[in-house]
Parts: C-alpha cells; sequence; structure tokens
C-alpha cells in the first residue's frame, strides 16, 4: 500500500465505502454527512488528543436549533459513539483494513437512520439527552414538525419546568448559569404563545434557514437545495 498518514487512509476509506452511497465530507475534515431533508446524519472519523487514529461518531442531528453556537454547530441528538478506538501505529495496511471495516459499520448505521426519514416521529423513542431541557426541545419540535401541536406544546411546558433546574449549576463552590439554555427557554415561551397552525410552519422555517446558513460555508458547498427544505 501507497505510504500515507493517517488522515490520508481514513480520507481514502471513507471515499470507498461513504461517498458511493451519497454522503459527502465536510471540507478536508474527517465528518461526511448524509442529508435526509429535514435532518443530517453525521459520521465522524473522531481523532484522538494523544495518538494518531480515530474513533467512530454516528448520530443524527436535527437542524432545528439557532442562536449563539449553534451557527453551524451539528449537534449529536440521537447516536454518537460507535466501536472503539482504532490507533495507527505505522503499519499501513493493518491500520487500512480496520478503518475500512469501520467505514462499512458506520454506512450500516447511515442506512438504518434513513429509515426514519419518511417515518419522523419514531424517532421520538431514540431522543435522549442528559439535559431534559434539550430532550424535552427535541422532543417537541418533533411533534410540532409532524403538526401534532398539542403534545409539542406539553413539552415545551416540560422544558420550562426542567430549567428551573438546569438553567444554573454549582462548581468549584459557585452558582454558574448553564450556557444556551436561556436562548431554550425564550424559544420555548414564544412558541407557546404562538397559534397552533403557526407552529409547525416556525419548525420548517427553522431548518430551512439552517441549511441555508450552513450552504454558506465553504466546507458544506456539497450539501444541495432540497425540494422541500431547500
Amino acid at each position: 500500500m501507497a505510504t500515507g498518514t493517517a488522515d490520508k487512509l481514513i480520507a481514502k476509506a471513507a471515499r470507498e465505502i461513504l461517498k458511493p452511497t451519497g454522503l459527502f465530507q465536510v471540507g478536508t475534515s474527517r465528518t461526511w454527512i448524509d442529508d435526509n431533508g429535514w435532518f443530517l446524519t453525521v459520521v465522524e472519523f473522531q481523532p484522538s488528543s494523544w495518538s494518531k487514529g480515530a474513533y467512530l461518531n454516528v448520530a443524527v442531528s436535527f437542524l432545528w436549533y439557532q442562536g449563539k453556537g449553534f451557527e453551524e454547530v451539528l449537534p449529536y441528538n440521537i447516536g454518537g459513539r460507535e466501536l472503539g478506538y482504532i490507533e495507527y501505529n505505522d503499519n499501513e495496511e493493518m491500520f487500512y483494513k480496520k478503518i475500512y471495516e469501520m467505514a462499512q459499520y458506520a454506512n450500516k448505521k447511515v442506512e438504518e437512520y434513513r429509515k426514519y426519514s419518511d417515518s419522523s416521529i419514531r424517532l421520538c423513542n431514540f431522543i435522549n439527552s442528559p439535559l431534559k431541557v434539550i430532550e424535552a426541545w427535541d422532543k417537541g419540535m418533533l411533534y410540532y414538525f409532524n403538526a401534532d401541536e398539542n403534545k409539542g406544546d406539553e413539552q415545551m411546558k416540560l422544558l420550562l419546568k426542567y430549567a428551573e433546574n438546569e438553567h444554573k449549576y454549582e462548581f468549584d463552590g459557585k452558582m454558574h448559569t448553564r450556557d444556551g439554555i436561556v436562548e431554550f427557554i425564550s424559544a420555548a415561551e414564544q412558541l407557546l404563545l404562538k397559534e397552533q397552525n403557526e407552529k409547525h410552519l416556525y419548525v420548517i422555517k427553522t431548518m430551512t434557514e439552517k441549511r441555508q446558513r450552513l450552504r454558506n460555508k465553504a466546507k458544506y458547498k456539497k450539501l444541495e437545495i432540497d425540494s422541500v427544505y431547500q
């Protein structure tokens, strides 16, 4: 096998496995994207700070996040770390074989998530976050997306309740404000004030704007215009 660094071998395996099935690489990074219109599946061959190699992350990323810190960030809403770490020990052939198998596994996970692109409400069963505010936000937006405004409202009310406990946290003997919670509180309050038929449209508008912002970044230029979500 031709000489190459760990990065080059990872890129080669990803191109051979992921690109033919429709994923695109984010710039020159180790991250690949599967576009499902209303959500993206992120495949990341995450590097280590201690050695050359890769972890694997495969996750659904919802497009209804706005505000500070979310301009181009793709949060891992469902899924995350898969398999174990593969270290590069200067054996190119062995490393490539293992990374190739890792890419094959990632592609199977991508195919699993694709099944939900037309049956979105089923994803609600997989939403789980250490922060209940985030979990309620995702579930609420998913219900609004499916035009179930009543269940969406229930989740936004839960969000406001959870925020009372999660807005502040103690560290090193001092109370701190958790970044981002204020934005979720404000968004939930505004949604609850909207007319019922406006909430589904709000979700669509939010996703459309997020897709547009991503496409404005050079590294996301391969994100195509979706016929529904643009």
